[in-house]
């Protein structure tokens, strides 16, 4: 019973120590967004990233297939519409001068 609960509190010590570092790695993020420091939220976007899906693991193994297929097609068509968007305003600043 002593081992279970040494057990026990190690894993709740790395989900708490894991969501810190989730928070904090988004807290940087924004920071250095609003800083204007690119390379920093970069390198904090990668870590997050990573982190999120070590983290999800074996919730992303339980996903069916198509359901990936379905948002990789939705993240392109809003990655598209995005581009097109910009395209735009600079053609329409291009415009103006």
């Amino acid at each position: 019973s002593l081992l279970g609960d040494s057990l026990i509190r190690v894993e709740a010590e790395a989900i708490m120590n894991g969501l810190f570092l989730i928070v904090l790695s988004a807290g940087v993020v924004l920071l250095s967004n609003y800083r204007r420091r690119r390379e920093t939220m970069i390198i904090s976007l990668i870590f997050l990233v990573l982190e999120l899906l070590i983290r999800l693991y074996s919730v992303i193994l339980n996903i069916p297939w198509w359901l990936y297929l379905g948002i990789f097609g939705l993240a392109l068509m809003v990655l598209a519409g995005l581009i097109i968007l910009l395209r735009l305003k600079v053609l329409c600043y291009r415009l103006k001068e």
